[in-house]
This record gives C-alpha cells, structure tokens and sequence, in this order.
C-alpha cells in the first residue's frame, strides 16, 4: 500500500489535533529555538543543552531574586475556556533544600481592574535527587474578558537554579453532555452480561414458574465514614440498620493514633475493632483511616517531641501493634495521610523516604489489606493533581504494596463541582493504573434539592470512571456533621432530598431487578450491575428456591435446576429502614419483565 506523503501527514495530523481541541498554544514550547518568545524578568533565562527532558534543548533559570521569577510566555485564553498546562523541571546538582515550584496564569482584565492569578499547581518537596518532574495541572478561565494571559513557572527559593523543559499549553474538549457520556460508560464499564439456565424436570411446568432476579449489593463501593460508638452501642440501632441498608463499606476513623483510648504504655483501640467486627457482621467491607498523619500536629501529644532511632522505634512499634489487632479485619488501610501538605516523620527523622518504610512495613506485617494513600486538592481542587501522580509512580515503583489512591473529595463549599475538571483530573491520575478511591466526599449547599443535584453529578462521574472503584461519604447524618452537607436529618433519621436521590441511584437507577415468567423461555440473557444477586424461584407464585450468585466484570452464566416436588420456602424480608414497609413491596430497580 502506498504511504502517504510526510506533509500530508502532517496536515491530517494537525487538523486533528485541532478538532480534538489539543493544538499546541505555546510557542516554543520545548525551548528547540531557544529562548525565543519566552521571557524572563530580572534573571538568567538562558539555553542549556546538557540538560534536557527531549529534544536538544531546555531553558537553565539561575540568578533569580526572587520566588516569584520564572520563565513565562504571553498568551491570549478563551473567556470561560478550559486548559491544561504541564512541563518538565529538574534542579541544578547541590538543590538539596526541599523546593516548591508553582504553575501560575496571570489573567490581565479589560475592565483595567488590577491583574486576576489562577495558581494552577505546586509541588512541594522537591529536590536534585527528583530529577525532571512533570508538573501543571487543569484550570478554567472565569467567565469575565481578558486582554491577555501570562503564563509562568515560580515558587523555588532564589537560590534554587532548575531547568525547564517541554512546556505544553492545550485547550480541554468539553463534552457537549457530559451526563450522557457519564451513562454511556456506566453502561459500559458497571455491567455485564448474565446468561441464565433454568432445567426443570418433570414436576415443574416454565408457565407455572416465575423468577425474580434481585441486585442485592454492588460491587463498586458505596461508604460512608460511621460512627464507632453508634455501631458498639444499644441506643442507635436504626442508624445501624441504615449504615447496612445504604452503604457496602464504612470508614473507621477512631483508629487515628490520637483517638488511643489508652495511654503510651498501653494503648486501647479496643472501640474499633469492636465497630469493625459489628460492620463486617453486617456485611459491610471497612476501610481503617489512619495509621499515621503527615501533617505536623496530628500525631499524640508524646510523639511530638521525639527524634531519631526512639521516634524509628516507637512508629515501628505502633505498627506491629496496630496490624496485630486489625490482622483480618480490614480491607483497605490509609497508611500515611496527606503525604503531600506534610513532611512530620520525614523531617524529624531526615528521611525523606521514610514514608515507604511506612508502606513497607505494613504490607510485611500484613499483606492482606490494600493499602492506600489519600490526600485533598488532587480531585475536587487541582492544584495538587500532578504532584500527586508523581507520588503515586514513585511508590508504586518501588514495590511497597501499594494498592491504591484515595482522592479526598471535600468540594468547595456552596459551589457547583465542575464536572469537566473533576473528570481531566481522575484521567490524570488514572494514568498511574492503580484504582481509584473517592474519599472524605461532602459538598455544602443551603437547599436539599441543589445539594442532591451536585451529589448526583459527583457520584455519576465517579461511578462512570474506569479507574474509580467506590466512593466514600465523610458521614452522613447531621447529628456529627453539618446540616448543609448531610444528606439524612434530625433524632429520627430522615432521608432528605440529597438522601432520597442517592437511594434512587444507587437502589434503582443503578441496580438490576428482573421479574420474569419461564413461559417466554428457560435460557435468557440479562445485562445487570455488577455485583452481588439473589435469584429467587416461584412457582405458582410462592417461594420454592433462593440461590446467590455473584457477578463481576466478566460476563457470567448462572445455572438453576428445579427438580422434585415443589416445596414452599421462606424469604426474608429486607426492610427499609426510612420506611415501614418491606423493600420486597418497593417498585424499585431496573425492571426487566
């Protein structure tokens, strides 16, 4: 077949990169024409060729004076528009202080109000030994005219001379619906094909028989932070019964180190494991939140003021305490929260790979658990994304038992998410091929309705992601909560709109039930959620056989026989908790008839 001819190639690829929206808007973006339309602002921005990310060059930035200076381009931005801007830094030899560069787009209003900056990201604890680092992130121009924008790399102390390379400036496609691409994928990437069976013998005529196939538990996780002492206790059993009717996985926060019931000598986390055998009594998978805090002053007050080989081994010792009570018990485990925002055992031990000693150890203590990081401003807020993807790689590379990443997802507070950044992000860091976990999930709005319609949105677009393997709520009930974000409300535990919304989805929208009668046939395919099932056989319309089955994300065949005298059996009701009635009695679910 003949090829076609360079420049032709060329051509079809730019027009598509620009009907994908990813045209290049930088001018020398890689710096393979020096330093051309790049400025520089009271220091040496000059073209190194020794170091470069690709190509033959990069940009050396060195006698600067300040934190603010850094190689910067003119650029003009859509009002309203979405962007994604990345590059490569890598510090001189002898950068042994830790750095902080930052990704800033300086906006210059038409009005002639005074220059707007969208600080676009920053990575922290950085140093020579992390050689090129990508860094960047997502952001949205506000809805207002602009003259211009600059774009600029700052942040390193003026002492800290780094390189630049492979700048990259592009334009987000927005989805024309992103709710409908939502569903699309759902369809896509939640369900899977059950072929069913059923061999009757003589005993059982297909027009007599009648099956229910019931959705009773998803795969994909839907948690919630609980509270130990309401599961330990007597006095709040409707919230128990509604933690084990909304949600499959809970979150432990009581096993904190500061929440030691104890003393140093002997510690007490006695309330949660009890909470965690009561959880897993009723079915509910728990994540353990968290062994250690990397934010300085999170830590009991004795540790504080430790350092060296004590500090080494009091932590190890915490460990081996820990996994020893919790051996069997846990599925997910936060190891080292907010890894990103602190550096307290690093710094106190000048260690700054200590925190894989974290990992490492506990994975040795236990390898059952999947053990997670979990930090904010990676999902609901970006300016940490990239950072955190870099993080991420790192201990994933290292072979440390990493098994996945929780995105805490505090949204701001009365302000619509926005879908399209939240998705560019869980891309970028869904690239790093471990799952995804949405973490610490609230949102703030005065009224009910607008509150479920953001829930809805988020938990769509998470439920819709491939890299996504569940969502956790920080609590649910306004008693330990604030009322704004709460979705159940007051001493009798009502459901509100946000609530009623979130059952709908997670019990209807999202959840397979098919009635169905044998006449039509005893073999047929059903495209169901994935998850756990109950099949449930009447004959002549009383109960005569129940079997469970499981389905996940392969396609499954379920084999059902009904042979001898057909016996009457009893099926349990499964009751709602938020109303009188049986959920058999509800019209609830994704009917096939």
């Amino acid at each position: 077949m003949a090829t076609l001819p360079k420049r032709l190639v060329l051509l079809v690829a730019l027009s598509l990169c620009l009907a994908l929206g990813a045209a290049e808007i930088l001018l020398n973006p890689g710096f393979e024409n020096g330093i051309t339309n790049w400025h520089s602002d009271g220091f040496t921005l000059s073209t190194d060729t020794s170091h470069v990310h690709s190509g033959n060059a990069a940009v050396k930035c060195s006698g600067r004076t300040s934190k603010i200076q850094g190689p910067a381009q003119i650029v003009h931005l859509k009002s309203g528009g979405y962007y994604t801007i990345t590059g490569f830094i890598k510090f001189v030899q002898g950068v042994n202080s830790h750095q902080e560069p930052v990704v800033t787009v300086a906006l210059k209003p038409k009005s002639g109000a005074p220059d707007e900056y969208i600080r676009v990201s920053k990575h922290s604890y950085m140093t020579a030994a992390d050689d090129w680092v990508q860094i960047g992130g997502n952001f949205k121009v506000p809805n207002n005219e602009y003259t211009q924008a600059r774009v600029y790399v700052e942040g390193p102390l003026p002492s800290a001379d780094f390189y630049i390379d492979d700048m990259s400036l592009n334009e987000i496609v927005v989805s024309a619906d992103w709710k409908a691409d939502a569903n699309a994928r759902i369809e896509a990437t939640r369900k899977s094909n059950i072929h069913f069976n059923f061999h009757l013998d003589s005993n059982y005529s297909p027009s007599d028989v009648k099956v229910r196939i019931e959705h009773t538990k998803h795969l994909f996780g839907f948690g919630s932070l609980v509270r130990a002492d309401y599961m330990i206790g007597t006095s709040q059993q409707k919230y128990k019964d509604i933690v084990a009717y909304m949600f499959n996985w809970a979150v432990l926060q009581d096993y904190k180190w500061p929440f030691d019931k104890g003393t140093q000598q002997h510690p007490d986390f006695s309330r949660a494991v009890a909470a965690t055998d009561e959880l897993k009594r009723l079915g509910l998978n728990v994540r353990g939140h968290c062994m250690f805090w990397a934010v300085p002053g999170h830590e009991p007050s004795w540790v504080t003021p430790l350092s060296g080989q004590t500090l080494r081994t009091t932590v190890d010792n915490h460990i081996k305490y820990m996994m020893n009570i919790t051996k069997g018990k846990l599925a997910h485990w936060d190891i080292y929260n907010e890894d990103l925002h602190g550096h307290f055992y690093e710094s106190k031990l000048n260690d700054d790979s200590f925190s894989q000693h974290l990992y490492r150890a506990v994975h040795a203590a236990d390898p059952a658990p999947k053990l997670f990081l979990n930090d904010y401003n990676v999902v609901a807020q970006g300016i940490s994304t990239r950072a955190y993807l870099y993080q991420i790689n790192r201990f994933k590379a290292a072979n440390l038992g990493l098994a996945g990443v929780g995105v805490q997802s505090h949204f701001t507070n009365y302000a619509e998410p926005d879908m399209t950044l939240v998705k560019n992000r869980l891309d970028v860091l869904g690239s790093s091929g471990l799952p995804i976990w949405g973490t610490e999930l609230d949102l703030a709005a005065h009224d009910e309705t607008t509150r479920a319609t953001w829930y809805e949105n988020i938990l769509r677009m998470y439920f819709s992601h491939k890299s996504v393997e569940g969502v956790l709520f920080w609590g649910f009930w306004d008693n330990y909560m604030d009322h704004d974000r709460a979705i159940v409300h007051g001493p009798s535990l009502t459901l509100d709109k946000a609530g009623e919304r979130y059952l709908q989805l997670t019990k209807q929208e999202w959840s397979t039930h098919v009635n169905r009668s044998l006449s039509a046939g005893t073999s047929f395919t059903v495209r169901g959620f994935q998850g756990n099932y109950d099949v449930i056989v009447l004959h002549r319309d009383k109960p005569v056989k129940k079997q469970s089955f499981f389905v996940g994300k392969a396609d499954t065949t379920v084999d059902v026989t009904l042979s001898g005298v057909p016996q009457q059996i009893q099926v349990p009701a499964k009751v709602n908790p938020f109303h009188a009635r049986s959920v058999d009695d509800a019209d609830d679910g994704e009917a096939v008839d």
